[in-house]
């Protein structure tokens, strides 16, 4: 049975891709929309809420913003919601989100004027790429992503906006699993019991070298997974490493904190480099898809703290020290914090290869603050945070206000999130004095955002930050 039309004009684009009609009740959530452009909607999904569906066709002029997708599988897909619209066009949305985040919580955002598109252009600049494993309802394999809405698997072994690399990977990795006939793995809600092997496949890239490392997250590690990891590498001469992680977890998470990872064949772990530091990424360790945004992201940091150069720096949400090195590089001496006990060993490690005094803390961020406060007390350091799209822990920047800060540095994935944290210290006097966005994701609706914040009376420091030479 066909699904109901509806001619209608969207008037604006969600922080998830689609485009909405407001002035409708329940409103309208529109798959491939344009704010401003009459289009014909075949609504599949009706809700007390909400009613959602898709362009079927647009009535009357296109929008001059409107591109025809360059992947055919830009529906099913819906990786990439974006990709009907110009990157001009993409370029505004992301900065009116920066601008509706910030609105909504009474913050200016007159910096937010531009946006720093991908060195690498708007395709082939993804260096990760994260498959499900799955059956057809033959029983095939199939690998690929959930499709748009379900969580049926759709293939894409020629994904437009990963590397040519990945491309060829994902096809090599899928061949090998099916000449082994390696079953999906399924984790039973009721009885935690697993049935088949292989759930989801994480494949990285190098942007530095073109190595590649491929993670196969498994519900346990028989001997065949070494069968696996050798044809594997037999097969492509840059994949050099392939290891298992252990995700006994119902649901589709790929990654379990408690599970164990194993180096099956190969190197552990790839090298990339960020803003001219060197930095080792081990399996499971948070490292930006889009390195060559991350790299200016990172070089413009360094600049824009020019200015605070004699205080030391608190890197929180470290990862592996992406942030940390060239910082502590620039500035003498830093700390970073990082729940993964993994990425700090990583970061330990690319320290003392760079030769910077740096000095890490593994655990939840508000846990190791007394330590960055009894360390840093006194200072008046730079603090920099780098957290995860729901932002700031509760208690966090009530720590971070103890150390008495220079200026505050948030790099931030969701500007939602962002502008949350940001408001209470705007209320209390603080001045944004920075605020740029990066296009990370082409083709989506995320923007990266950085923001420096100021204090209103700038802090006198009671003690001297160092400038050492010890690696830590």
């Amino acid at each position: 049975m066909p699904f109901p039309s509806e001619t209608v004009t969207p008037e604006a684009l969600l922080s998830r891709g689609e485009a909405v009609v407001r002035d409708r009740r329940p409103p309208l959530v529109v798959w491939g929309g344009i704010p401003g452009e009459e289009v014909s909607v075949a609504i599949f999904r009706e809700g007390q809420h909400q009613d959602v569906g898709f362009v079927e066709h647009v009535v009357g002029e296109p929008s001059p913003h409107r591109t025809e997708p360059k992947c055919g599988l830009y529906d099913k897909c819906g990786g990439c919601p974006w990709m009907h619209l110009t990157p001009e066009a993409q370029g505004h949305a992301r900065l009116d989100l920066v601008r509706d985040a910030f609105a909504a919580h009474e913050l200016e955002a007159n910096f937010a004027q531009d946006i720093i598109g991908s060195p690498d252009g708007d395709f082939d600049y993804r260096h990760t790429t994260k498959l499900v494993v799955d059956t057809t309802e033959r029983g095939s394999l199939r690998v690929g992503v959930f499709k748009r809405g379900s969580h049926r698997v759709v293939p894409v072994p020629d994904c437009e906006v990963i590397t040519p690399g990945l491309r060829h990977a994902i096809k090599v990795v899928a061949h090998q699993v099916r000449a082994l006939d390696i079953r999906p793995g399924v984790i039973d809600r009721d009885t935690g019991r697993n049935e088949g092997l292989l759930r989801h496949i994480v494949i990285r890239q190098s942007r530095a070298t073109g190595h590649i490392h491929v993670t196969l997250v498994v519900t346990h590690t028989p001997p065949i997974l070494g069968e696996l990891a050798e044809a594997i590498t037999g097969e492509n001469g840059q994949i050099i490493g392939v290891a298992a992680h252990v995700n006994k977890q119902p649901g589709n998470a790929i990654h379990d904190p408690e599970g164990m990872f194993r180096r099956l064949n190969g190197a552990p772990m790839i090298s990339d480099e960020l803003a001219g530091e060197k930095l080792m990424v081990g399996v499971g360790d948070f490292f930006q898809a889009n390195p060559g945004v991350a790299d200016k992201m990172i070089r413009d940091v360094v600049e824009l703290l020019a200015p605070h150069r004699a205080r030391p720096i608190v890197d929180l949400y470290c990862g592996v020290g992406a942030f940390t090195l060239p910082l502590a590089r620039a500035h003498g001496t830093a700390m970073g914090v990082e729940v993964s006990e993994g990425a700090i060993r990583r970061a330990k490690i690319n320290a003392h290869n760079a030769k910077v005094d740096a000095r890490f803390l593994a655990g939840p961020v508000v846990e190791n603050m007394d330590a960055v406060i009894a360390h840093m007390g006194g200072r008046a350091p730079v603090v920099l945070v780098d957290p995860a799209r729901r932002g700031l822990e509760e208690g966090v920047m009530d720590r971070i206000l103890e150390l008495e800060p220079t200026a505050l540095v948030y790099v931030a994935c969701s500007p939602w999130s962002m502008a949350r944290d940001l408001a209470p210290l705007v209320q209390a006097g603080w001045s944004i004095v920075h605020l740029q966005a990066y296009d990370m994701f082409p083709q989506t609706s995320h923007v990266e955002t950085v923001a420096m914040v100021l204090p209103p009376d700038r802090p006198k420091p009671t003690r001297r930050a160092p400038r050492r030479k010890v690696v830590r």
